[in-house]
């Protein structure tokens, strides 16, 4: 065995049994995350051993290769992780009147670990974790929390299950989550974080996207490829829900409708003139418009594309 060996492996022995010491007394495999954004790989715990728990109001945490303990308070951290659960340092204020709890993110509170359940886009699902009184072991109430938003909103009251009236407050940009609370369709907390994300979210990012057909477009119509541009005006005056009105080729839209349950938004609608009906759709993708109208009384096809005037 060479001298460098020698030297090598007791160091690999005593920062294994060092581990193994950290697992023994309750510390799980984890990181912390510094004020900086640095991630610190190690060993952390965050709470005494059953069946009397104590939180620890400042985590520990052995970093890797290391034995010494370092601890640290929400404020301290930006988060941590510990085994399979995730906690964030977030300002937290309580606010009580008449029994009734409001919570809100203020920046002169001091900080708490709420524990991360989930987040999709802007909407962010927390436990806030406590001690019960009576029988020492931890327990929780979820918080949701729209990006942006000064407040977090408690979704359960124990017992008593979801906080509706609070839900529909919070929510109330969202008319299909206040009808399904109201009709009592959901009842745990993940059908309602579930149907934010897909009746809410969803929608309106949909809604968003529906409206960038608005306004004046330029529609090329050369009867070839090879052909000079004949353009001519198209315009979208007004768009409700699936519906959307306007002027094609000079003539008023009619029965003008929007499709937007595929990966890019398809329209259709119909125009006249003294003569003949014409039928035109097609699709809205990157900034464009691809279309085609349909004459049958002039028995012709025409593919065209339009551009933003």
């Amino acid at each position: 065995m060479t001298l460098q060996l020698r030297f090598v492996l007791p160091l690999l022995i005593i920062s294994s049994l060092g581990t193994l010491h950290a697992q023994k007394k309750g510390y799980e495999p984890g990181y912390i995350i510094t004020l900086e954004g640095d991630t610190l790989r190690g060993q952390v715990k965050d709470r005494s051993s059953e069946p009397f728990v104590e939180m620890y109001p400042r985590i520990r945490f052995i970093p890797e290769g290391r034995s010494s303990r370092q601890k640290y308070r929400p404020g301290e951290i930006l988060g941590y992780r510990a085994g399979g659960r995730v906690y964030e340092s977030l300002p937290l204020r309580e606010e009580s009147a008449f029994f009734k709890f409001r919570y809100y993110l203020d920046p002169n509170a001091e900080n708490v670990f709420l524990r991360l359940i989930s987040r999709d886009g802007p909407l962010a699902y927390y436990l806030l974790e406590f001690i019960d009184d009576d029988n020492n072991f931890v327990d929780n109430f979820p918080l949701f929390h729209l990006e942006g938003e000064r407040e977090m909103v408690r979704v359960t009251q124990g017992m008593f299950g979801l906080k509706r009236e609070r839900l529909k407050e919070y929510f109330g940009d969202c008319r299909a989550l206040i009808a399904a609370l109201e009709y009592k369709e959901l009842r745990e907390v993940e059908e309602v974080y579930d149907f934010y994300l897909d009746q809410c979210l969803n929608y309106a990012l949909a809604t968003e996207e529906i409206q960038t057909i608005k306004g004046n477009w330029q529609i090329d119509l050369r009867p070839s490829a090879d052909a000079d541009p004949y353009l001519q005006p198209f315009e979208v005056t007004a768009v409700s829900g699936n519906t959307f009105q306007g002027y094609f080729y000079g003539s008023p839209l009619e029965d003008a409708k929007l499709n937007r349950n595929w990966e890019v938004l398809y329209f259709a609608f119909t125009t006249r003139d003294n003569t003949y009906e014409y039928y035109h759709s097609g699709y809205l993708l990157d900034g464009k418009l691809y279309g085609i109208s349909y004459c049958p009384g002039r028995e012709f096809v025409q593919p065209w594309e339009g551009v933003p005037k």
